[in-house]
């Protein structure tokens, strides 16, 4: 069951606020008849979000954004967010962008439970994003092409990843 609500506005020129709240419902049960395996178990998920992005110049503009999330059993640390665009050449739509970000990911319900390969024991991946970028649109007549390169940094603990063995998972 997912629920969101989100509302936007404008407090001042150039300027785009969003606020939106979310609740979601899992609720897995899995049987595997043969080997007598599987899982029931549910989570809540809560959820508030609000973001201000703001045209700061004709050429750049930026956005915070700042998330807070709740499983009901536990409370997720506060997630920020920063970023940016750079129109660098208007003519050749070309521009730069940048983000930093915290990240954090609690396990979903199959990794912890699955059967056979779930963990119950698993921790919240946590760590860093960032990235910064250039891309570009070129047009001519009715053919327009787009490019874009991005570097990325990523810095994550606790990692989750489903590896392939010879089971198949």
């Amino acid at each position: 069951l997912y629920n969101k609500a989100q509302y936007r506005f404008q407090p001042v020129k150039n300027a785009l606020v969003k606020v939106a709240a979310n609740f979601n419902f899992y609720h897995v049960q899995t049987r595997d008849t043969v080997n007598q395996t599987g899982y029931d178990q549910s989570r809540r998920e809560i959820g508030l979000m609000v973001s201000w992005q703001q045209q700061l110049t004709n050429l750049f503009s930026a956005m915070v954004l700042l998330r807070k999330d709740w499983v009901i059993e536990f409370s997720i640390p506060v997630i920020p967010y920063l970023g940016f665009d750079w129109t660098l050449n208007r003519k050749r739509k070309l521009i730069l962008h940048g983000k930093v970000a915290r990240n954090y990911h609690e396990p979903d319900l199959n990794d912890r439970f699955w059967q056979p390969g779930g963990n119950p024991a698993l921790l919240p991946e946590e760590g860093f994003n960032s990235e910064l970028g250039v891309k570009a649109s070129l047009s001519r007549k009715k053919l327009e092409s787009r490019f874009g390169l991005t570097a990325f940094y990523n810095d994550i603990n606790n990692w989750i990843i489903w590896i392939p063995s010879p089971m198949g998972y």
